[in-house]
């Protein structure tokens, strides 16, 4: 911790429980604390806890940007504690961009919609696969009216046909999963006008316009005529 005013510096380890943090900063009433932190994985209990419980200025600093002032190899979190609280205090690192809770809850939705979608496309390359053990050669018919019932119909023996019946019945489920999140995914773009607004572009849907938008990025962060990769977490 660094005291701007008088220039003091001192360590305590408060854990890594949210709660901790929280009560530790909640004993210095009156003083305005801004609590900087390093980009990282699964921490948005701690940065809740922090604005919403505290009230304190949240400063999450680019992680790639700090470790690239560190001299020495060996990296430590007592040493990244020091470092991140110099810069915080001089300001010279820059900040990432921390979306909204409404934005993370869509980052959220397009996540879970990608990662059912990863899940059903496992699911019907194994049974491509038992298809083709069988000489049925139908690529994208398999999955036609007619496909699906030459594939129930393949003269399968014991666990083999247990693992098709069972695929199956996931391919139903994940089927029946996917479309209930497009159609969220449709409605949510929907509501959002610039989604509509990209949605206009040939080849742009719901999923892209809305994976799109839901990086909330700043007006000024790339410039005109680059392009962008998308990703959401």
């Amino acid at each position: 911790m660094v005291d701007t005013e008088t220039g003091e510096l001192w360590e305590r380890s408060l854990g890594t429980r949210a709660r901790r943090s929280t009560a530790f900063l909640s004993s210095t009433p009156g003083q305005t604390v801004r609590v900087g932190i390093e980009a990282v994985g699964n921490s948005q209990c701690l940065s809740r806890c922090l604005v919403r419980d505290v009230g304190t200025k949240l400063w999450i600093g680019d992680a790639a940007q700090i470790r690239g002032w560190l001299v020495r190899l060996q990296k430590t979190d007592r040493r990244d504690a020091k470092q991140h609280s110099g810069s915080a205090t001089r300001r010279t690192v820059s900040t990432v961009v921390v979306p909204s809770t409404q934005m993370r809850d869509v980052r959220q939705l397009l996540r879970h919609r990608q990662k059912l979608v990863e899940i059903r496309t496992q699911v019907k390359n194994q049974l491509q696969h038992l298809a083709l053990n069988q000489g049925v050669r139908r690529k994208r018919r398999l999955w036609s009216v007619q496909g699906r019932a030459v594939l129930e119909q393949l003269p399968l023996q014991g666990w083999t046909a247990r693992r098709r019946s069972d695929l199956l019945a996931m391919l139903d489920r994940l089927e029946e999963q996917v479309g209930e999140l497009d159609r969220a995914v449709r409605t949510e773009a929907e509501q959002r006008p610039e989604v509509r607004l990209l949605m206009t572009h040939p080849g742009v849907g719901p999923v892209v316009g809305l994976g799109v938008c839901a990086d909330d990025w700043p007006d000024t962060r790339f410039p005109r005529g680059k392009q962008v990769p998308v990703t959401w977490a």
